[in-house]
């Protein structure tokens, strides 16, 4: 896509039966949240058996939102952890995910 994407993480979320995945991809560039989101699925389907199997059942639907990448240094401020030791986590679960969405409705660069 030439784009730079800086950051990210993924949650795993049930719904009813299903799965969902909900990405949020730190990145400035001007694009489409849907063509990052359709370029990610499918690369992963092409790249993860597994994943391409998971689509097909379990995992119903992926999102995407394309937020700018201060967002996560801000997130990592707040937490403690600035700095170039500290990564942002991939895979939020559970109350740090909760947390990550409430940051970014009150915080949002």
């Amino acid at each position: 896509l030439n784009i730079e994407v800086k950051e990210y993480t993924v949650t795993g979320m049930a719904v009813g039966t299903s799965f969902v995945h909900k990405w949020y991809v730190g990145c400035d560039d001007d694009i489409e949240d849907e063509l990052i989101r359709k370029v990610l699925d499918e690369k992963l389907k092409m790249l993860n058996d597994d994943y391409r199997i998971e689509r097909s059942y379990a995992l119903k639907e992926v999102q995407l939102q394309k937020i700018p990448v201060q967002n996560f240094y801000n997130w990592l401020k707040l937490n403690g952890k600035e700095g170039g030791q500290s990564k942002f986590p991939r895979v939020l679960k559970g109350q740090k995910f909760r947390e990550w969405e409430d940051f970014l409705i009150n915080h949002s660069a």
